[in-house]
């Protein structure tokens, strides 16, 4: 089995690239668009990796993080904060919620594929 990675962003462009873009380093994707959809299907799915943007429409994606981490598998699990947000504020704010990293977006997408071969290399 692959590793598998939860995207979730309400941009279908920027959520379909990034699909796209691990789907060519080898790894399963599952897309939704908001908040409460990620929760669900991370417990339906149980993800390695969930790539979360902040500004989401139903809840926060600080509220998503915490949501997974009470997960039974959310402590094993590498949740990235994917945001336009980059303020030093907001990058505490996502430490608190629990994400591992902080990626802004219009960086380069390399380092989201350089977290996943990190995360990669947990799971056997």
């Amino acid at each position: 089995m692959g590793l598998r990675i939860l995207l979730c962003d309400d941009q279908p462009d920027i959520v379909q690239s990034l699909a796209l873009l691990f789907q060519s380093q080898g790894y399963d994707t599952a897309v939704t668009y908001e908040g409460a959809a990620c929760v669900d299907k991370a417990r339906e799915w149980k993800p390695h990796m969930a790539l979360v943007d902040i500004g989401l429409p139903d809840i926060s994606g600080y509220e998503v993080a915490r949501q997974l981490r009470v997960l039974p598998f959310g402590k094993d699990l590498t949740v990235v904060a994917f945001t336009g947000y980059g303020k030093p504020e907001d990058v505490r704010r996502a430490e608190e919620a629990g994400f591992d990293h902080h990626v802004k977006k219009g960086g380069d997408p390399v380092a989201l594929v350089e977290i996943a071969a990190r995360v990669t290399r947990k799971w056997p």
